[in-house]
């Protein structure tokens, strides 16, 4: 069995950390490998708790935003 491509791996973790696809099996079949691949990629790389950190930092940056906004007014 041929190895999944890095470019085929990548993808399904902008994939995953972008929140275009939310399950092993919607990113699998998206990117032409099996549910499995997905979750060892997923576990291996610790999508989740970069999913998380993302997720956190982005929450922190919109805050700090709105802070900013009402200060301007």
């Amino acid at each position: 069995m041929a190895r999944a491509s890095a470019k085929v791996r990548e993808k399904a973790r902008e994939l995953f950390l972008t929140g275009a696809l939310e399950s092993n099996a919607e990113i699998a079949k998206h990117v032409r490998v099996k549910p499995h691949t997905v979750g060892q990629w997923r576990k291996e790389e610790r999508w989740d708790e970069l999913r998380l950190h993302i997720d956190r930092k982005a929450a922190e940056k919109m805050a700090e935003q709105i802070a900013s906004d009402r200060v301007a007014l």
